[in-house]
């Protein structure tokens, strides 16, 4: 998760310029025809379904570790008799605090506050960054379907070439997008993890 972090730091200015261009492109959607809304709507449902599935799955997989402390804690309490503190994470302490952390509740406490800490950073980096491809990528589908509509359209008017070159444009547009989305982020937060 750290890598992604450095990641996003490095790549801010280049994610900042592909999340203006999107807000711009949805700007636009309110002067569209109502064909043009429904694609651009559809497209954004979608994207912000992507994004409620992988938050319950952040919620859940945290509620999966905060429950295994607490089953574990009840059980080995039960088993052994006296209070025994179960772990939140399985890794080992410099300085003998493995141990220590068993039966001392403040250094348990505050070992506890700092993985919880940890889980919940590296849950909000997970969940702030691995959507952001797949949001980006439903956006520049959305593009190339309003692309597939204006070139259907495109003998309607005498301004062929026009229109033509209006496309053209277009496609540059969503072409240079996708490339800077592919390689310069998609690339280095999946292939770097």
């Amino acid at each position: 998760m750290m890598l992604n972090f450095v990641i996003l730091i490095k790549k801010r200015f280049e994610l900042r310029n592909l999340i203006e261009c999107t807000k711009s492109d949805y700007s636009k959607a309110c002067g569209m025809d109502e064909r043009r809304k429904h694609i651009i709507q559809g497209y954004a449902v979608t994207g912000r379904r992507v994004s409620l599935f992988l938050g319950y799955l952040l919620i859940i997989s945290v509620s999966l570790f905060m429950a295994k402390t607490i089953f574990l804690t009840i059980y080995h309490s039960k088993r052994n008799g006296e209070l025994r503190l179960a772990p939140f994470y399985e890794m080992y302490y410099p300085y003998n605090i493995s141990e220590i952390r068993l039966y001392n509740r403040w250094v348990y406490g505050i070992t506890f506050f700092l993985e919880l800490y940890f889980t919940a950073m590296s849950a909000l980096l997970f969940f702030n960054s691995i959507p952001l491809g797949t949001i980006f990528m439903l956006h520049a589908c959305g593009q190339l379907e309003l692309v597939k509509i204006q070139f259907d359209n495109i003998f309607e008017n005498d301004n062929v070439d026009e229109n033509l070159n209006r496309i053209v444009k277009r496609l540059q547009y969503i072409y240079r997008s996708v490339y800077s989305l592919f390689f310069k982020y998609i690339y280095f937060i999946f292939s770097k993890s």
